[in-house]
């Protein structure tokens, strides 16, 4: 009788530690998922406003500027230097033109 007991008390450790292995397991792939679809959203984000910004031919930095600020609600970072950081990019000015747009780790 009381082996019974015994194995069914491991049996059911063994499910509920199973259990928690698997939703922390779910809970995990969720978050994934959500971050990486974030992500995937910002890049292609990024990606139109530098398609729209090369083929529009903005040159100036307040042109540039007004245009990042009415095209998202996300916030460009700014600097008082000749260098606009948004997401992953820097769009760098000379002399209140457009030089050239490099990434940024």
């Amino acid at each position: 009788m009381k082996s019974w007991k015994a194995a069914f008390i491991l049996l059911m450790m063994i499910f509920v530690l199973s259990s928690a292995v698997f939703f922390y397991k779910l809970i995990d792939q969720a978050y994934t998922i959500s971050y990486t679809n974030d992500s995937y959203e910002w890049v292609k984000q990024e990606n139109l406003l530098l398609t729209t910004i090369i083929n529009s031919k903005l040159q100036s930095r307040k042109e540039i500027e007004n245009f990042i600020k009415s095209y998202t609600t996300a916030q460009a970072n700014i600097a008082p230097t000749d260098t606009i950081y948004w997401y992953n990019q820097s769009i760098i000015f000379n002399n209140d033109t457009l030089l050239k747009i490099v990434n940024t780790p």
